[in-house]
């Protein structure tokens, strides 16, 4: 199966000169610039409504599976070294349109369509001349995984070609050092998430609106807003757990609607439900 993907060509003309850039000589602020340069709006559109129709009610598990797969085969793999002559990093788009890449380019677009589609929190992982990645699932899932803060990350080997599923890995030196780097999430003005059969993602983006914080789904509805003065990321389902602080009031709340102040102190403000 084929699809069109069309691009930027202004866009892709300044990514081609783009300045190598990292912070402090760590490759790892390198790859995470790369992995949260949000993808543009002319891409997205025409390769997202292709990717949703594939893992539509799918559990969350099979449709990371699809957009795994689809990552693994659909893009030649060839060092830099040998058709580039140097070290490159592609940006998502770069890696739709050109004839090869590797490890990094393919764990960074990977990365943009698990978060863009599932709203999964993933992580970027190097070890010795290789990058793949981690994807957070709000379910238990079976495989090789790392823990970076008391959180599971299964891993997902996007360079491979044959078609390995969540939770395979290559890595034999099970000593081996890794580096990690956490990426955000990119909140774009059109919610681009699904809805899968196990209904455990229900996509929630944070916004300020009227004066409020609030949350949006997927079908553009303002739910439960409120007037904090900050709110945390979303995380899944109806009701979710996040935290909400203003001035020196700082609330967790719970899926169930219940609210526990994370300070010592006795009030906290109540959601407009």
């Amino acid at each position: 199966t084929e699809v069109l993907v069309s691009a930027n060509s202004n866009i892709l003309s300044f990514y081609s000169s783009y300045p190598i850039f990292r912070i402090g000589n760590n490759d790892m602020t390198r790859y995470a610039m790369y992995a949260q340069t949000p993808i543009d709006a002319v891409t997205r559109e025409s390769l997202y409504p292709y990717l949703q129709a594939r893992i539509s009610r799918k559990t969350i598990v099979d449709a990371a599976n699809v957009l795994l797969n689809f990552v693994q085969t659909g893009f030649a793999y060839m060092d830099d070294e040998k058709y580039w002559g140097e070290d490159r990093v592609f940006f998502a788009e770069e890696t739709l349109v050109n004839p090869y890449c590797d490890c990094d380019d393919k764990s960074i677009l990977f990365s943009h369509l698990i978060r863009d589609l599932l709203g999964l929190d993933v992580i970027l992982i190097y070890t010795t001349n290789h990058i793949f990645t981690g994807v957070k699932f709000p379910c238990e899932v079976s495989g090789s995984f790392i823990t970076v803060g008391n959180e599971k990350y299964m891993i997902c080997e996007p360079t491979c070609s044959s078609a390995v599923p969540v939770g395979w890995s290559g890595i034999e030196d099970t000593d081996a050092e890794l580096r990690v780097v956490r990426l955000n999430r990119i909140q774009y003005s059109e919610d681009y998430s699904v809805s899968t059969a196990d209904q455990r993602v229900k996509s929630l983006f944070p916004l300020f609106q009227n004066g409020k914080w609030g949350y949006r789904n997927a079908d553009g509805d303002i739910v439960v807003p409120c007037e904090y003065e900050w709110v945390s990321d979303y995380e899944q389902g109806d009701k979710f757990c996040y935290v909400a602080s203003k001035g020196d009031v700082l609330t967790l709340f719970h899926e169930n609607g219940q609210a526990i102040p994370l300070m010592n102190i006795d009030r906290y403000i109540p959601l407009e439900c």
